[in-house]
């Protein structure tokens, strides 16, 4: 089974230095790059993303969420602080302990 994901961006060397060098998806389709489309396979079998480029990215109300689950939510601040990413406290909710990232994709 392959699950996919479209994310809307608004620069791709951003964007790929996140979601390559960061956390380790690697580009498997960039013949479309002039036309505004990257895909990427990520390090776990059956997820690939596409990365859509646009002017400006508008995040609705219930867009769609990308969850990651990790060993250590401490180490895993810890090293998206030291690589300069932004993200909020951890906290818990309904769906578990949580750490929200944002970037200027």
């Amino acid at each position: 089974m392959m699950v996919y994901v479209h994310i809307p961006v608004t620069d791709f060397e951003v964007a790929l230095r996140f979601y390559d060098n960061i956390l380790g998806f690697s580009v498997v389709f960039e013949e479309a790059k002039d036309m505004g489309w990257l895909e990427l396979s990520s390090p776990v079998e059956g997820l690939r993303i596409g990365l859509d480029l646009k002017e400006k990215v508008v995040i609705r109300l219930n867009s769609a969420v990308i969850y990651f689950n990790v060993r250590d939510i401490d180490k895993t601040k810890k090293f998206l602080s030291d690589l300069k990413v932004e993200t909020s406290k951890i906290q818990c909710s309904m769906h578990g302990i949580l750490l929200e990232i944002w970037s200027n994709f």
